[in-house]
């Protein structure tokens, strides 16, 4: 069985409150002791919990992909992608914030993952600069 964080333990139990379930979870104590727990309250609505190396993170599903609710947010707000690491507080504050929030139009989640994809885009930019575009054929 996978062990929670305490505080990421109690955003599962919030989140079972709110009618989600746990619809799959693995765990490899062997190896890193890399694992995930999914949760689903209905097709479009779902969240993954990963711990991958001991560093944790959350994702939610959003038009068949699995997305960092944080970018979510600041693609929902129209704001900038800012890159630094989140507390699993900060983590479970976007993640209500997102699913509050997310459309459940097809078109309109299309058009929010065109957002987070250009905010992914715009970090990678930031990133790499235009050095790493030059390299590019």
């Amino acid at each position: 069985m996978l062990e929670l964080p305490p505080i990421l333990q109690r955003f599962v139990d919030e989140l079972r409150r709110e009618r989600f379930s746990v619809t799959d979870q693995a765990h490899d104590a062997r190896g890193f002791g890399n694992g995930f727990v999914e949760l689903t309250r209905s097709p479009d609505e779902r969240v993954r919990l990963v711990v991958d190396r001991g560093l944790w993170t959350i994702e939610i599903a959003l038009a068949s992909t699995w997305q960092d609710p944080h970018i979510v947010v600041l693609a929902l707000e129209g704001g900038a992608y800012v890159r630094r690491a989140l507390s699993h507080e900060e983590r479970v504050l976007y993640t209500h914030k997102a699913i509050s929030r997310m459309p459940g139009e097809p078109t309109a989640q299309a058009a929010l993952l065109d957002r987070v994809t250009a905010l992914h885009q715009q970090a990678w930019h930031d990133q790499f600069g235009a050095a790493h575009h030059r390299s590019q054929p």
